[in-house]
């Protein structure tokens, strides 16, 4: 990349292309109203921000983050799934 603005508008590209494949899918393909596919969207990315952030002398790598950001929002995920199983 010739600079940091290319890599940058990419990388966001490519992030909110994904996004839309797979809410292309929940609710395109399979005919389901899933609104909270962006709330775990958002959730993950605040946990990521959180953990790899210098603002609350945080700052983990990116390959622990990641996994870890991963796991948080699947906890959301089944914790408010749980009561539509019961």
């Amino acid at each position: 990349m010739p600079n940091n603005y290319w890599l940058r508008i990419y990388s966001i590209t490519g992030i909110f292309v994904m996004l839309a494949l797979g809410l292309n899918v929940v609710a395109g393909f399979a005919g389901l109203l899933d609104l909270s596919y962006v709330a775990f969207f958002g959730i993950g990315g605040y946990t990521y921000a959180f953990l790899s952030s210098n603002h609350f002398n945080i700052h983990l790598s990116f390959l622990l983050v990641l996994p870890l950001s991963a796991i948080i929002t699947m906890g959301f995920g089944f914790a408010l799934g749980q009561p539509v199983c019961d």
